[in-house]
């Protein structure tokens, strides 16, 4: 529902608030690498220029040169019989409050959508295209194909900013990861279209791909990395052959993604005895909250800063973690909600949804919102082990 120009000017102006300029007319022609960094060589109007840096992310899209550099196989087809013209639009003369739809009653692929495009004076039209069809997306074939599948609504276009034919795709990377080159989101995987998984997959990807290269970098040990690939490939093959069919653990997907978990991961510790509805794994679920100082927020706003959270509920799942948080520097240290006591009022409600009696548990939620850790004793001991994967071993602790 947002158009692609819109996605690039929201995150090219996040970029720029961190510092960093999207540089284009740019183009890698060579990767390689060393014992401590990758080498990128970028060819721009300014030359030639190498680049050393501890890691490469591909982020290139379907047609990924990084891929094909490290020589990475991107199995699948292409499905000729599934072609669409898409295109932005200007009309004065459809309702914005409406996806409008026709077809043809003879021939119901003879299809036309027009959606509008919120925050813009523009349409979406997207028309699948028969077979023998090789239109250009100018607006006389536009104006032509929406004619004849309308049997002549009386709708006219004024203008064409934007058009392409699209061929779906449905391939998958061989691996995600080669050395110090990370592939994420299409250059990884081309997913089928419904409800735009392709993207969804792929914020998924990055997100989980950058807390741990951030963690990397502070110090963590180097096989954290390992996980990114074990995590992620396995949700873009389950997409990638349906949303009806199982992963290699029994589990089908949704259209949502909400039920994407991880869970029996190496990042993924479960030593509870007996498990609840949410364990180890799972994507952890939001919940309303009112703290002990009167403010009310959402959980999902508490841990919005991207650093661990520690959910604790109970004293001893409360003491355990202040005692590992107090031991480490302050980029490391989780956020410490304890709930019985600075929550009390929405506290009943948050055990329901963690699925939680009056036990004593904690769950440990990485960045990525996803619980790495779920104990019911040992508190101490067990975050501590834990923390020993995600963080720097000498310099985490003080």
């Amino acid at each position: 529902m947002i158009p692609q120009w819109r996605t690039e000017e929201i995150l090219r102006g996040a970029l720029r608030r961190l510092g960093v300029q999207v540089e284009y007319r740019s183009v890698l022609i060579a990767l390689a690498e060393d014992e401590t960094d990758a080498i990128a060589t970028i060819r721009s109007p300014d030359g030639t220029e190498h680049i050393r840096s501890p890691y490469v992310i591909a982020a290139d899209g379907a047609a990924s040169t990084a891929r094909k550099l490290v020589g990475v196989a991107f199995d699948g087809v292409t499905r000729d019989d599934q072609r669409f013209l898409t295109a932005d639009v200007r009309t004065t003369q459809l309702d914005r409050s409406y996806w409008h739809n026709w077809s043809r009653p003879d021939n119901p692929a003879a299809r036309v959508s027009i959606c509008p495009l919120p925050g813009t004076d523009t349409f979406q039209f997207v028309a699948p295209l028969l077979p023998g069809d090789n239109p250009v997306p100018d607006l006389p074939t536009i104006q032509r194909l929406f004619d004849e599948r309308s049997d002549r609504v009386a709708v006219t276009f004024d203008e064409v900013l934007w058009g392409t034919e699209h061929r779906a795709n449905e391939r998958l990377a061989s691996r995600f990861r080669v050395g110090r080159v990370f592939l994420v989101g299409d250059a990884a995987h081309a997913l089928p279209a419904a409800g735009g998984q392709g993207l969804n997959t792929a914020v998924q990807d990055s997100h989980n791909l950058g807390w741990k290269i951030a963690a990397v970098l502070r110090g963590a040990p180097e096989k954290l990395l390992d996980s990114y690939e074990e995590e992620r490939r396995p949700i873009a093959a389950r997409l990638m052959k349906g949303l009806a069919a199982p992963d290699d653990r029994g589990e089908v997907a949704d259209i949502f993604q909400l039920r994407n978990n991880y869970r029996g991961r190496r990042l993924s510790v479960e030593t509870r005895q007996t498990p609840g509805i949410v364990q180890a794994g799972d994507r952890a679920p939001d919940a309303p909250l009112r703290l002990s100082d009167g403010s009310q927020l959402r959980l999902f706003e508490f841990m919005r800063e991207g650093n661990l959270t520690a959910l604790a509920f109970g004293d001893e799942a409360t003491k355990g973690c202040r005692v590992i948080a107090d031991q480490c520097c302050p980029a490391d240290a989780p956020r410490i909600l304890d709930v019985r006591n600075e929550s009390s009022s929405t506290a009943d409600a948050l055990q329901e949804t963690y699925g939680v009696n009056d036990d004593d548990v904690l769950f440990l939620i990485r960045p990525d919102g996803h619980i790495g850790l779920a104990a019911e004793d040992h508190f101490a001991e067990r975050l501590n082990g834990y923390l020993a994967c995600l963080t720097p071993s000498g310099m985490a602790r003080r």
